[in-house]
């Protein structure tokens, strides 16, 4: 492999292409190894995404308990891109290409903002390749996903522009940062916080920075107020009592286990075993500086990227854990803090004889984790995937645009994620028709709406406490009980309100309304 050369300015050297094509590759094999990707909100979005695209087809009952809510709301760019797929792909291929998308985006984002923040330094961007199959993903928070390349990439353009930022830069960034917002909020707003705090830093002017921020970020400035507006007259999930911060042993070690681990103990020590390249070169970064230990931190914290790694270090000690039913809060800053590391790097040691021995080291082991976390990854997926395949075989006998209630005694859990939660969903995406547990639920961060709030009102839950009142009302609204668990009692209380059960595969059974539907066969419906 050639070493970096000074007239190689492209964003990726060509000495290293064909290894990114391989980790690539490697990479995508999770999303793509199964017909399920086994994300716990996953289905929640695609359901959304498959809504819309079939609000006025007759042969979906969507619009019965559905709205179509076209806005430009954050959290909601995946929904959208798995919209567009749909066009070219059925449903589960969608949301696989979805997946793609973010998978290919997160390290060529980072070689982008290496290439303007650290161009000496753009093969760290391989680190990439630890930090794809995250926690968050497998919790299928994919929006959030979405935003940590959108962030980058935005950073970097702001970054290449910045000492000569003219009207056709902030325009071009009003379309970046739009497209930031619809993916996170918090992506968006760590951007403008971003901006402004390196320009502060760099010019020592608070004005200076705020305009730059503004500048910058004045689109999604624009959104966020239409998004308060909208939240003012209609928003079904926030809990403004809900606020939780974590003790500071705790948020050490969710710094490695609430990001590196999601359904894989070996990949997890993986991931969290490369954060030992970002950390030799942030000391590097302070002991080759010249001048007394103060003199060398001095110099160190005050250069505006390490300005900005340190804020948001201190940041995730102090923004909440959980807040307004938003979980995970601070945990989302660590691939932030990650990746911007890897520009505050000090210089690369020059390793062996041949003085490429440092990045020869580097990428040995930083490629050869990252295929490992990919093929871990994938043993775990296509064994999620016989547990979804158990869990949605009764699909074939649920009525063609039936009404649902899942009630799960158990979820199973892989690791921290339980791949069953939105499993659920599956079957009106197969059939159509709708649940109580739906993404739309969080009216404002989606953009399919309930009819009606509270959804209650419209599709009661299942309450233990009552359960003969509970299993009355359910059998006026439902068609369908899904039941995941262990619980003979509700199954005869089911039975006995005029459900028969129609399919049964380990302990999940799926009941049928007799008495609502009558002896109809069911209907078969593709997707």
């Amino acid at each position: 492999m050639k070493p970096l050369t000074t007239n190689d300015n492209s964003v990726i050297p060509k000495s290293y292409r064909a290894l990114l094509l391989v980790m690539i590759l490697a990479s995508v094999l999770p999303i793509w190894a199964t017909d399920h990707f086994p994300s716990q909100n996953g289905p929640w979005y695609l359901l959304a995404s498959h809504v819309m695209r079939n609000y006025e087809n007759p042969e979906f009952n969507y619009a019965d308990y559905y709205i179509r809510h076209w806005h430009p709301i954050p959290h909601a760019l995946h929904t959208y891109l798995m919209f567009a797929f749909s066009y070219v792909a059925p449903p589960l291929i969608a949301m696989k290409l979805a997946l793609t998308v973010y998978a290919i985006a997160l390290p060529l984002s980072i070689f982008y903002f290496l290439s303007i923040a650290a161009p000496d330094k753009r093969f760290l961007g391989f680190f990439a390749f630890v930090l794809i199959h995250h926690y968050t993903f497998y919790r299928g928070y994919h929006n959030f996903c979405l935003s940590i390349p959108l962030y980058f990439f935005n950073l970097g353009y702001w970054l290449k522009h910045k000492d000569d930022f003219k009207l056709k830069h902030s325009l071009i960034m009003a379309v970046m940062t739009s497209f930031l917002f619809v993916a996170h909020l918090f992506g968006f707003l760590l951007l403008a916080c971003s901006i402004g705090w390196y320009r502060w830093i760099e010019t020592k002017s608070f004005i200076k920075g705020t305009i730059s921020a503004v500048t910058a970020s004045w689109a999604g400035w624009l959104l966020l107020l239409d998004f308060i507006y909208l939240n003012s007259q209609e928003n079904s999930w926030a809990d403004p009592d809900e606020l939780e911060f974590l003790r500071p042993h705790t948020a050490v070690e969710y710094v490695f286990r609430k990001f590196f681990y999601s359904m894989s103990v070996p990949a997890y020590i993986l991931g969290a075993a490369m954060l030992v390249w970002p950390t030799y070169l942030l000391w590097r970064r302070v002991s080759q500086s010249s001048g007394s230990w103060g003199q060398k931190i001095r110099s160190t914290i005050t250069h505006p990227m390490v300005a900005l790694f340190l804020v948001l270090c201190v940041s995730y000690f102090f923004v909440p854990y959980k807040v307004i039913n938003w979980h995970y809060a601070n945990s989302r800053l660590l691939p932030f803090i990650f990746i911007l590391a890897l520009a505050c790097a000090g210089p690369i040691p020059q390793w062996g004889k041949r003085q490429r021995g440092f990045q020869a080291c580097f990428l040995a082991t930083v490629c050869a984790a990252g295929i490992g976390i990919d093929l871990l990854m994938t043993w775990e997926v296509v064994e999620a995937e016989k547990k979804i395949a158990n869990y949605t075989s009764g699909i074939e006998h649920f009525d063609a645009n039936s009404t649902l209630l899942p009630i799960h005694l158990d979820n199973p859990a892989r690791g921290q994620v339980r791949p069953l939660t939105r499993a659920h969903e599956y079957y009106n995406i197969a059939k159509g028709g709708v649940n109580n547990e739906g993404a739309a639920y969080f009216n404002t961060l989606v953009p399919i709406w309930y009819r009606e709030y509270p959804v209650s009102k419209m599709l009661p839950d299942y309450d233990e406490k009552a359960p003969e009142e509970s299993i009355q009302s359910i059998s006026k609204v439902y068609d369908f009980v899904l039941v995941m668990g262990d619980d003979d009692e509700l199954r005869t209380r089911l039975t006995n309100a005029g459900y028969l059960n129609v399919h049964t595969a380990g302990n999940v059974d799926l009941f049928r309304n007799q008495k609502k539907l009558g002896n109809k066969s069911s209907t078969s419906q593709g997707t």
